[in-house]
């Protein structure tokens, strides 16, 4: 059977909306490329090694240097350290639990590949052109998203000033490099494997950011489409005694309680595979926010490191913001499911299909919120909280500057 396509205008350009849900995008293919994926048959690939190496190499790389030099660093260096440490530690131990975890990824891949839930009546334009839309936003972010998160990588890594002194060069570089940079082939090589590592923090970070988008979309866009469903279902009020109505709305009912059912196992699926991931990120956002705001307003830095560290900002921010936007989204969807269902006319229906309604309540008794392994919840709440925290611990070390402890 050929896919089937609909158009859709716009003022732009016509854009192609697949409704066939085994072409749909899961981003599987750029977690293969990055190796954040193990394969069920080979495991651990080249691609999966050389990618955590390298990022993991780059924790090493910056926090190293304080170890080994941290008499001859000033403050504000070891400051710009432990920012750069923070990020590539945070994006390496994500990097590795959703390699890890690769198993949930599958599930999730084949429950949208699958189509989640087939109605013997199939969906109706409304619905469809919902589960469409959602699929091609995320092709547009898997297309484009990558670039975002690697300009905001080229604008902090090319800003570096080429050394006319190598020793003074080495002493404002922010990593250690087991070898003295003392030519410009030893320059070359050690840029090179900065902007390596720079460039694998910035897409294995950007690459999970991405997927868990594309999770999320498809998610909303089911719990959407089950919206309608039920709601369609219930004003579908069958006359007084006739069985065979009442039957037929049960039975679609049953249906709705089936694919809220395969909703509810997504969900706790896409828990579990971000999960720690989560963690990672909102937890060290706080800290790389402050520290990157007091790195940019310290009287010493350059204009230069401003600039570096700002493009490093935006990337930051996003992910911050995805994460709890996206969360924040899902438990709006799931508190809307309960909302029509208590707005529609169910007590005009049969006992057997009220108590079928029930079924749905009571399951959607617990919100639809993802949690950072219990630490936050995503929400615009938790992103609130970060934005206050990092408020309060920069307007800390602001005063310790002031009073001369810096």
């Amino acid at each position: 059977m050929q896919t089937r396509i609909k158009k859709l205008k716009t003022k732009k350009k016509d854009e192609t909306l697949s409704t066939e849900p085994k072409y749909f995008t899961t981003n599987k293919e750029l977690l293969e490329t990055l190796g954040l994926l193990l394969s069920p048959k080979n495991g651990v690939s080249f691609r999966s090694i050389f990618s955590l190496t390298l990022i993991t190499s780059g924790v090493f790389h910056y926090s190293l240097r304080v170890v080994m030099d941290l008499k001859e660093l000033e403050l504000l260096s070891v400051i710009k350290i432990f920012h750069l440490t923070c990020i590539y530690l945070t994006s390496s131990l994500s990097a590795w639990m959703v390699l890890l975890n690769s198993k949930h990824f599958y599930v999730l891949h084949s429950i949208i590949r699958g189509g989640f839930y087939t109605y013997p009546d199939g969906l109706t334009n409304e619905q469809a052109l919902i589960r469409s839309r959602a699929n091609l936003k995320v092709f547009k972010i898997s297309k484009y998203g990558p670039w975002f998160f690697v300009i905001g990588t080229l604008g902090s890594v090319l800003k570096e000033p080429l050394p006319y002194d190598f020793e003074e060069w080495y002493k404002e570089y922010a990593g250690w490099i087991p070898f003295v940079v003392n030519s410009w082939p030893r320059y070359v090589a050690s840029q090179l494997y900065h902007l390596m590592a720079a460039m694998s923090a910035a897409l294995l970070g950007g690459s999970i950011c991405i997927v868990f988008i594309t999770i999320a979309e498809h998610l909303l866009a089911q719990l959407e489409i089950l919206c309608i469903e039920v709601d369609r279902v219930i004003n579908l009020i069958p006359r007084n005694g006739d069985v065979k109505s009442e039957m037929v709305v049960s039975s679609r009912i049953r249906r709705c309680i089936q694919h809220h059912h395969v909703i509810l196992g997504y969900f706790m699926t896409f828990q579990l595979y971000f999960n720690i991931p989560l963690f990672f990120f909102l937890a060290a956002t706080s800290i790389a926010m402050c520290t990157m705001a007091f790195l940019v307003t310290d009287p010493h830095s350059t204009f230069g490191m401003s600039v570096a560290f700002l493009s490093l900002f935006a990337p930051e921010i996003v992910f911050c913001f995805c994460y709890c936007t996206y969360g924040q989204k899902i438990a709006d969807m799931g508190e809307k499911l309960k909302a029509t269902i208590c707005r529609a006319p169910w007590y005009m229906q049969s006992v057997p299909a009220q108590k079928a309604l029930k079924m749905i309540l009571m399951r959607s008794q617990r919100p639809l919120m993802l949690s950072a392994s219990g630490f936050k919840d995503c929400s615009f709440a938790s992103f609130g909280e970060i934005i206050q925290t990092t408020y309060t611990y920069f307007n800390m070390l602001q005063v310790m500057r002031k009073k001369g402890n810096f």
